[in-house]
């Protein structure tokens, strides 16, 4: 935890420095759509491979300074190994993300921006086929993930506009797959962020 947050703390000081200059500033909020898939390769005969698979929705706000935005979103997830005929486990996430952008103007009303950089995931709440599991065992699936993509901007005003992005994410492991690394070989998480959302320049 404290190696998040002391990578969070100096992108937010990266940030801050790009914030005094003149930057076009603003706010919005929208849609947050998320699938997820991994792979876990186990060392056991009995169970060699396991795949799984998820998807995730909820809301997204964010902060905006031309080559920087900060995101806050809630997102209420399942997911589910493809050896599992039961309900998986579902989640309710919060997540914080900060992530480097450069806007490439298309047009007057159209501009592109591919971006790079982090989210942070912390489980509000855990359950396995209704089953809650406690609160500190929820927060074993707290987990950091590397984030890259590419988003567009549509002026819809002087001030107000449409922001779609699509991005991929590598998952980090979480504690609790920290703790059980030797029962495998090999694991990938990755997710499909998609945001659908309104923009206003202050």
């Amino acid at each position: 935890m404290k190696k998040v947050l002391a990578l969070f703390l100096c992108m937010m000081t990266c940030g801050a420095a790009l914030f005094a200059q003149d930057l076009e500033m603003s706010v919005g909020g929208g849609l947050m759509l998320q699938p997820v898939f991994g792979s876990t390769k186990y060392k056991s005969t009995e169970k060699d491979t396991d795949d799984y698979s998820g998807f995730g929705a909820g809301l997204n706000v964010f902060f905006d300074a031309t080559y920087v935005e900060v995101n806050l979103g809630l997102i209420f997830a399942n997911e589910k190994s493809d050896k599992d005929n039961e309900k998986g486990t579902d989640t309710s996430n919060l997540f914080f993300g900060v992530v480097g952008k450069y806007p490439i103007s298309l047009n007057e009303s159209l501009s592109l921006f591919p971006f790079f950089g982090f989210d942070y995931r912390i489980t509000l709440g855990a359950s396995v086929d209704g089953t809650k599991f406690p609160d500190d065992v929820a927060k074993a699936f707290d987990a950091l993930s590397l984030v890259f993509g590419a988003g567009v901007d549509y002026d819809i005003n002087e001030n107000l506009y449409l922001r779609g992005e699509f991005g991929f994410g590598i998952t980090f492991n979480t504690k609790s797959e920290d703790d059980d690394k030797d029962s495998y070989d090999s694991h990938f998480k990755g997710k499909l962020p998609v945001k659908l959302a309104v923009g206003y320049r202050l």
